[in-house]
């Protein structure tokens, strides 16, 4: 008797672009930016004014499966992936690419560690889920690619999706998940 219980991976991000128009709305964003407090999702969607939203599945590189393979077995001393980048670049995704083609580390853009936490998908536990909130600064950005780290600069790139041409005003906050899911 053969069982087959094959294990997939997959990303799949989720991306909104809250605004802040009313004055009351910018004054709380600033008070919790200053205090150094995290925008959870739950602060943004009710207060803020949904622009933009999408969901995209992404292409897990192979460096970024050798990694998942290496924390499975605790092998390689592989860190944990928690960082979220974004870039401007169109290039197609590719699985041998190892980093964003066009990172972006300016306008309140600049890769960052996100809040990490389990999420069921299909069976208990079975997503991990990183969320990061970035507040555009300064002249905006055009953002085109995005993806998940596991270090503050180089590091091991897990995924990368395009976002499609996204362009972003000082002031925008841009909420982004990022699912790594089990199946």
């Amino acid at each position: 008797m053969q069982i087959n219980d094959s294990i997939k991976v997959r990303g799949q991000i989720v991306w909104k672009v809250y605004r802040f128009d009313k004055w009351y709305q910018r004054v709380v964003l600033k008070i919790l930016q200053r205090i150094g407090h995290r925008l959870d999702k739950m602060f943004l969607e009710k207060y803020g004014i949904l622009k933009d939203s999408l969901v995209i599945d992404n292409l897990v590189t192979s460096a970024g499966k050798a990694a998942i393979a290496g924390l499975v077995g605790n092998v390689g001393s592989i860190t944990a992936f928690s960082y979220i980048a974004v870039g401007s670049s169109s290039t197609a995704p590719a699985v041998g690419q190892t980093a964003l083609v066009s990172e972006i580390a300016s306008a309140g853009l600049t890769r960052a560690a996100g809040a990490v936490s389990r999420i069921t998908t299909n069976v208990a536990n079975d997503t991990t889920s990183i969320f990061k909130s970035f507040t555009v600064s300064g002249a905006g950005a055009t953002v085109e690619e995005i993806g998940v780290f596991n270090a503050s600069s180089s590091g091991i790139m897990l995924g990368r999706a395009l976002t499609s041409t996204k362009t972003l005003a000082s002031g925008d906050v841009l909420a982004c998940t990022y699912n790594v899911i089990f199946s």
